[in-house]
């Protein structure tokens, strides 16, 4: 089966230049809407050459079928000779049908990953001459998202006509923390794989938000033991569209022993079963929302946390929210403001 679909790819989705974006259910090229960005229309990316080399790496590796070998050279060499950009050190992102480059984008993200998808597929093929021109690219990538990219512990976003979009955005990190890894790994500086440890290190300590709808998310928890203080915001940007935060997962913050502050959004209409059971540390909970009922605060919520915690809640909603609390875990002890 993995073969006919590598021959269904082979013969429609591709020309002699470079592998094709986008089809209808009868073949017809369609304008790549779903790869295209900022404002361009792109007729191939980088994208879908390093998913292709990706996918066609794993099926050489198990078949031996020297037809995918063939193609998962056409990826590299095009990667080498068309999608790298030599005088800046990294790669182009968007192309006309003949590949030349359309658009001044630098995309950090998918820099750091194709220099380990890169070297894995090198790996696979075996060849020391195509190793040796991928890992001299490689080496200058790596080099340049450490020195271009890196703001703060964590990865900025892309480049565009040389303004730098500095959203965190969670793949980026973790193909930093495998890139970083596999450079690391190969060419033996210790900063690459401080570097790792620095952006996995990021990645445990920021939110987990599940997508619940076109327009809501509901935050689902930290991945740190150690986080102390915490805010859930109004609103969440994911990638480039902004959800609104309505929920709390049930046991987001079970037993996070060193919590001690937590604020609630505006925009928070429920909390789930033992959202913040076992917090025995959590003293301050500031409620800005002003949509929680009986009914959409969860069974046990708040049971043992600080014995004597302050909940600030909006004044309009003082008495009601102190009827509803004090039967989802909150005891006599604790004081309202």
């Amino acid at each position: 089966l993995a073969l006919d679909v590598f021959a269904t790819v082979e013969e429609k989705c591709r020309d002699d230049v470079a592998y094709l974006e986008a089809f209808s259910k009868d073949w017809n090229i369609i304008p790549n809407d779903a790869l295209s960005e900022n404002g361009l229309m792109a007729d191939k990316t980088m994208n879908t050459t390093l998913h292709v080399m990706e996918a066609y790496t794993e099926l050489y590796r198990v078949s031996s079928d020297k037809r995918v070998l063939k193609a998962l050279r056409f990826t590299l060499e095009i990667t080498l000779d068309k999608i790298y950009d030599k005088n800046g050190g990294k790669l182009f992102v968007f192309f006309d049908k003949n590949l030349n480059e359309i658009g001044d984008i630098y995309s950090y993200g998918h820099d750091i990953e194709a220099t380990w998808l890169i070297d894995r597929a090198c790996d696979v093929i075996g060849d020391e001459h195509l190793s040796k021109r991928c890992a001299e690219m490689n080496k200058v990538i790596v080099k340049n998202i450490a020195d271009r990219a890196l703001s703060n512990g964590r990865l900025n976003n892309e480049v565009e006509h040389g303004v730098v979009n500095t959203w965190h955005i969670w793949w980026v990190q973790a193909e930093g923390v495998v890139g970083f890894c596999n450079a690391y790994q190969r060419y033996g500086d210790a900063r690459y794989l401080e570097i790792s440890r620095t952006l996995w290190n990021y990645i445990k300590d920021k939110m987990i938000y599940k997508i619940t709808s076109s327009k809501t998310v509901a935050f689902g928890g930290v991945t740190s033991n150690t986080i102390t203080s915490l805010s859930i915001p109004k609103t969440v940007k994911i990638g480039k569209k902004t959800y609104q935060v309505t929920a709390i997962a049930s046991r987001a913050f079970v037993n996070r022993k060193k919590l001690k502050k937590v604020t609630i959004g505006a925009n928070v209409s429920k909390i789930g079963n033992y959202a913040f059971y076992g917090c025995t540390n959590l003293k301050t909970i500031t409620i800005k929302s002003t949509k929680l009922t009986a009914s959409t605060v969860g069974s046990k919520a708040f049971s043992k946390i600080y014995t004597k915690a302050t909940i600030k809640v909006p004044k309009a909603k003082k008495t009601a929210y102190k009827k509803i609390l004090l039967k989802k875990g909150v005891t006599k002890k604790m004081k309202f403001k």
